[in-house]
């Protein structure tokens, strides 16, 4: 009577780790994925969705024209990233701060986060090493003084 007991309370124990092993090896490879990226400051945002909107309205009160502009640099391998911002009148936005965060849409877990260098004109620049080709989104942040500035750009890149 107790062999048919043991038997199947070891298969029961069997399946329960068979799952847990299953389990721990999806999860092992959901963490490991690339692709998969969960927005900075989610709940934050979410918490300050009011916030983050006069921020966006703020940005867009600025009037500042913002473009962008990747182009292959003289290092290879890598892209030669261009911010050019003007006023509301079109003269060049000089002696500003400029952050970016770059990621590939299809790896957005992997941001390149760099401080652009002022190159003159209100353009400001760096050469980053964005190994895929493909549609990448830029945020930046632009201060001047008391002004500050967000926006994000896709471009798709060579």
């Amino acid at each position: 009577m107790k062999r048919p007991a043991l038997v199947w309370g070891g298969l029961v124990v069997a399946l329960l780790a068979l799952d847990v092993a299953v389990q721990g090896t999806m999860l092992l490879f959901a963490l490991a994925d690339p692709s998969f990226a969960v927005e900075p400051d989610y709940e934050w945002k979410a918490e300050h969705w009011d916030e983050v909107q006069r921020e966006r309205s703020r940005s867009t009160a600025l009037g500042w024209s913002v473009g962008l502009r990747t182009a292959p640099a003289a290092e290879p391998g890598r892209i030669e990233v261009e911010l050019e911002v003007a006023d509301p009148t079109g003269a060049p936005v000089a002696g500003a701060e400029v952050e970016l965060a770059a990621f590939h849409n299809a790896r957005a877990s992997r941001v390149l986060a760099v401080r652009l260098r002022p190159v003159g004109g209100g353009r400001y620049a760096e050469a980053l090493a964005l190994s895929r080709p493909g549609v990448w989104e830029f945020q930046v942040a632009i201060v001047r003084g008391a002004e500050r500035y967000v926006g994000r750009f896709r471009e798709s890149v060579p």
